[in-house]
């Protein structure tokens, strides 16, 4: 019997030991970001060298290696007596440098508002107030990093004052924390207001429409970071009750080490929950970093493979068509194709008399073929409250330089059933 116990006890531990070894691969895979990532490289295959992909790519990649290394001290020993994690070696390997990863990780992350902004506005003096702000916001994390660093080496013998270096971190730990709260919320504060005018005049222009929530928060890139930038004020007032605990915890330390207390018995605050709430709120933040990207270049891709038509509605409510794209054209026949709109056929038409009265219709000029040929043209409208009353061509004549620009002009009368 004791035979069977030793061996399926042997069983397990060598099973546990297999779960540990594949945990340190996983991550790669594991993590919330990599499915999204995923997407994103393959929307932009051929086009990773860009400096938001490779943010993307860097700040999944710093995070993964994180977890690697918290997992790594599963397979190290524990000593004796020892606070979490186990040793001091442990300590350095699964919280020290796994944070330096995890906060390098975020640090690429938070770039992402900065070159987003850049790219949507030409006002260089918000840009580098920008700038300023989130440089500022990475100096705070950076000095999350020293925190691990501190006490050197950090004592985690529980009679050996232990408990005490203990709090003394997670007091400096969670102040630095409270610090990249408030930074962060000057950084966002100071990307909205670079933004405003396009983001507010942009929730006018939805609310007119009686666009959802949903269509806004798919449409609109800046919303996101605005609604990112509520849900880091919502977690403040959390983190700040629990500074002030840990502040009274430190408090009973010291006081025990200057009396000479038993600091075994000092109670000692879990900051598991306030640590689950921070990652929820990182986690959905970074995460909008993603489908921001997902969405613009799926906008992009739509956008593309529509016309480039531009029109204008004056108060007759007349439109003019400007087809900005090249004129293709093969034998006898070209075709125009919009979403609502469609020309569908211009033919030659070799004969003198015109019924229709559309003459002198010419193609636009290139290098290389000169039309200069009478066409008929036959439209049709996709709506049914839509009529193409009246095509006319306007030809302006250069006496200056002899050269004749030819102008063709597109007037479509608008008609309401």
């Amino acid at each position: 019997m004791q035979e069977i116990l030793k061996k399926y006890s042997n069983n397990q531990l060598v099973e546990s030991k297999f779960d540990i070894y594949q945990s340190l691969f996983l991550p790669f895979i594991e993590s919330s970001f990599f499915p999204w990532l995923f997407v994103v490289l393959l929307l932009n295959k051929r086009k990773w060298n860009k400096p938001v992909t490779l943010i993307l790519v860097g700040h999944w990649l710093l995070r993964a290696i994180g977890d690697i290394l918290r997992n790594y001290i599963q397979l190290r020993e524990s000593e004796l007596n020892t606070l979490w994690p186990g040793s001091t070696t442990n300590w350095y390997i699964g919280e020290a440098a796994a944070h330096v990863f995890w906060l390098g990780g975020e640090i690429l992350g938070d770039w992402y508002p900065l070159l987003r902004t850049k790219a949507v506005t030409n006002n260089n003096r918000k840009v580098r107030i920008i700038f300023f702000t989130c440089i500022l916001y990475n100096i705070t994390k950076i000095l999350g990093m020293l925190t691990y660093f501190i006490d050197f080496p950090m004592n985690l013998k529980i009679h050996e004052n232990g408990g005490f270096h203990l709090a003394k971190f997670n007091l400096l730990w969670w102040s630095c924390i409270g610090l990249m709260q408030i930074t962060s919320f000057i950084y966002d504060l100071s990307v909205i207001l670079a933004l405003k005018s396009c983001l507010f005049n942009k929730l006018n222009e939805y609310r007119t429409r009686g666009n959802t929530f949903l269509d806004k928060f798919k449409q609109i890139s800046e919303l996101r970071i605005f609604c990112s930038m509520i849900i880091s004020i919502l977690f403040f007032p959390f983190l700040i009750a629990f500074i002030i605990s840990l502040m009274k915890q430190y408090q009973f330390q010291k006081n025990q080490e200057v009396g000479g207390g038993n600091r075994k018995n000092s109670p000692y605050i879990e900051d598991e929950g306030i640590e689950h709430i921070r990652q929820l709120v990182l986690g959905f933040n970074f995460t909008l970093m993603y489908i921001d990207q997902i969405l613009l270049r799926n906008f992009v891709e739509n956008n593309n493979q529509s016309k480039k038509v531009g029109y204008d509605e004056n108060n007759n409510g007349s439109f003019h068509m400007q087809f900005t794209e090249s004129l293709n054209y093969s034998g006898n026949s070209h075709t125009f194709k919009d979403n609502n709109l469609h020309l569908t056929t211009l033919s030659n038409n070799s004969s003198n008399n015109n019924n229709n009265n559309y003459k002198n219709i010419i193609s636009p000029v290139s290098s290389e073929n000169t039309i200069n040929e009478k066409y008929d043209i036959f439209s049709s409208v996709s709506s049914s409250q839509h009529r193409l009353s009246d095509i006319t061509n306007v030809i302006n004549n250069n006496n200056n330089n002899n050269n004749n620009n030819k102008i063709l002009k597109l007037k479509f009368l608008y008609f309401k059933d």
